[in-house]
C-alpha cells in the first residue's frame, strides 16, 4: 500500500507537525528538540555507561513509539555527540543503537565531534562556530 502526500504540498508539515507532535510521551526520561522535521534529543549523565544504557533503553522506545505510527529513523542521518569539558578525555567507547526497520537489524550510531544545530555548530567541548553566509539572486 502506498502512503504519503505530494511533495510540496501545504497537507505534508501540518500531517506531519500532527503526527509527531506527541513523541515526547514515547519517553519520560529525554528531552525533546523539534523543529520543522528535525528532531534532537538529549540527556545527561555524569557516568558513560549509565548513559549508554538509558540512551539505548530509551532510543527502544521512540523507535517502538515511530513503529507505532508506521515512521522511522532515517539510521544514515543519525549520530549522537558527547558534550565534555574538554579537558576530560572519553574513557569508554559508547555504542548508542537504534532499531533499523529497512534492514530489521539494530544500527549502531556515529560518534561525532560536533552537531549542526539550527544552522550553527556545536562541538563536543562546546565550542560554537556561527557561519554567515549571505546568498545573492
Amino acid at each position: 500500500m502506498l502512503t504519503g502526500v505530494p511533495q510540496g504540498s501545504v497537507l505534508g508539515p501540518l500531517l506531519f507537525l500532527i503526527y509527531i507532535n506527541d513523541i515526547y510521551s514515547s519517553s519520560k526520561r529525554l528531552s525533546f528538540y523539534l523543529f520543522a522535521d528535525d528532531t534532537n534529543l538529549l540527556f545527561a549523565d555524569k557516568d558513560l555507561k549509565s548513559l549508554e544504557n538509558v540512551i539505548n533503553i530509551e532510543l527502544q522506545k521512540v523507535c517502538e513509539w515511530l513503529n507505532a505510527d508506521k515512521l522511522t529513523i532515517n539510521a544514515k542521518k543519525s549520530n549522537f555527540v558527547i558534550f565534555r569539558l574538554s579537558q576530560k578525555k572519553l574513557n569508554y567507547q559508547i555504542n548508542i543503537r537504534i532499531y533499523n526497520n529497512a534492514s530489521s537489524c539494530d544500527t549502531f550510531l556515529e560518534c561525532k565531534d560536533y552537531v549542526k544545530f539550527l544552522g550553527v555548530l556545536i562541538d563536543s567541548k562546546l565550542n560554537v562556530e556561527i557561519s554567515y553566509r549571505l546568498h545573492c539572486f
